[in-house]
């Protein structure tokens, strides 16, 4: 994770390494052909845990067989590829190095094949953990799959080819038995580090331990929150050079990928914040770069750093709200409580005039591809249903969908300008039970607490405390009680 984007991967299975001109293709030679893993329509893919570890699975006659890929830090970054032959009876495997790149034409001037390795251009392309039964090569407009048949093969050592147009291409073949597993490493040349890089699986598990933050526990699952952060850890790594498919990426865009890091409370944010200020200098006229760093700076116990910003931040986060901006209504309670706590209540109250709850940001979503930019959203409106900044206080669960009610909630240190903040709900019949506490910041002035998808009529002005709030006006949580 900690060096950003080392590989793309397409709804197919294919991989190419960044900034590569060539991709690696699987294809499966099964009874009846070649099944070429870009070209089939029998291609299914899934992610395996909330991290970008995919797997495709292609349907062949018997079954499937499976391609796993997945990141990791050995010596360096390098891909890891699995194949498992799902199917009935044995396969070949074909790993087929294409001069293209995921986007188009790509280059591949010169390939080999030495013992289990594969070069490109005299730099190491990948490493399989057996030596190939044979090496088929050609150029791109050759058909690999008509000379694989005809057994047109070399044998696998030191096997070359030179295409002076760039169109290189190259197959190395590998018997799959039936429950079989082949795995292979792009990036590296020394088959040496086979037995260092773990399996897909590890990685999946790795990434599910990395993604920390405020805990919730909350009866919708987290499958989705999940899958959002490990979207927006890699996506932040990558800033201010991230692009995303043919879309435009704002500065907003990004600012919004970071304010998502900090506020979910992952202990990458405010050191990939500082970089990326220090990177790109931040322009005045983005709102959502002001939210950003409003925000980063009241969730820090320490916001002495702010002060460099907190004249731009400010102008824009008021333009905003002069404009009905969502980024800057998000952001106006965080820097009314910061102003507060730094010495400036004068400015703090002047803030807090002209705050209203943020309207909702819109989401953009592209089809088929995971938008960082929307994930970011998501995690910003989920937890702000869950904890959302006031300029006097927090609000808790301000909005409660009716499958929540009757059920219990725990959040244990939610980053808020106030302080960390936890709670849990737990219920006496049909009347929620609430527990809160806040660990206040230094300097944090006093605070009012509310629960309105609760109890609107309810609030208190104490840091910690317990209290049984109303039922519901309209019973769902009796009728939820119910029914668990």
């Amino acid at each position: 994770m900690s060096a950003g984007v080392v590989a793309a991967v397409d709804d197919h299975g294919t991989v190419q390494l960044a900034g590569r001109g060539w991709t690696v293709e699987w294809w499966i030679g099964a009874e009846d052909r070649w099944h070429r893993s870009g070209a089939e329509v029998g291609v299914r893919q899934e992610r395996l845990g909330p991290g970008p570890v995919l797997e495709t699975a292609m349907r062949v006659p018997g079954g499937d067989v499976l391609a796993r890929v997945g990141a990791a830090e050995v010596d360096g970054s390098v891909v890891a590829v699995e194949f498992e032959n799902r199917s009935a009876v044995p396969v070949a495997l074909a790993v087929v190095l294409r001069p293209f790149s995921l986007g188009g034409p790509g280059r591949a001037h010169r390939v080999r094949v030495d013992s289990s390795t594969m070069w490109v251009d005299d730099e190491p392309a990948l490493v399989l953990d057996r030596l190939p039964a044979a090496v088929v090569v050609g150029d791109a407009g050759d058909d690999l799959c008509d000379r694989l048949d005809a057994d047109a093969t070399q044998a696998a050592d030191a096997t070359e080819h030179v295409c002076a147009a760039g169109m290189a291409t190259v197959a190395a073949v590998v018997p799959l038995a039936h429950t079989a597993v082949a795995r292979m490493v792009l990036g590296a040349a020394d088959g040496r580090v086979l037995a260092r890089v773990p399996t897909v699986a590890q990685v999946a598990q790795g990434w599910s331990a990395h993604l920390v933050g405020a805990e919730l526990d909350l009866p919708e699952g987290l499958d989705q929150a999940q899958l959002d952060l490990a979207t927006v850890v890699l996506a932040a790594r990558n800033l201010p050079d991230w692009a995303f498919a043919d879309r435009a990426v704002t500065v907003d865009d990004q600012a919004r990928v970071l304010e998502a890091l900090v506020r979910s409370g992952h202990p990458t944010g405010a050191a990939e914040v500082d970089r990326w200020l220090a990177a790109t200098g931040v322009p005045a006229r983005h709102a959502g770069a002001a939210a950003m760093v409003v925000t980063r700076a009241a969730l820090d116990a320490d916001p002495n750093w702010f002060d460099e910003y907190l004249g731009w931040a400010a102008d824009s986060i008021g333009r905003g709200l002069d404009h009905g901006d969502a980024d800057a209504g998000r952001a106006a309670a965080a820097l009314a409580a910061l102003l507060d706590r730094t010495s400036q209540p004068d400015a703090a109250r002047r803030v807090a005039q002209g705050w209203q709850p943020a309207p909702v940001v819109a989401e953009l979503d592209v089809v088929g591809v995971v938008d960082p930019s929307a994930a970011a959203t998501r995690i910003i409106r989920r937890l702000g249903a869950v904890v959302a900044d006031r300029p006097d206080g927090a609000d808790l669960l301000s909005d409660v969908p009716a499958a929540w009610l009757g059920r219990s909630i725990d959040v244990r240190d939610a980053p808020t300008a106030h302080g960390p903040v936890s709670f849990s709900v737990r219920w006496h019949g049909a009347r929620p039970a609430l527990l809160w506490e806040r660990q206040p910041w230094p300097g944090a002035a006093s605070w009012t607490v509310r629960c309105p998808g609760l109890d609107p009529t309810w609030s208190s002005t104490d840091d910690r405390g317990e209290a049984l709030l109303a039922e519901p006006d309209d019973g769902s949580a009796r009728l939820a009680r119910s029914v668990e």
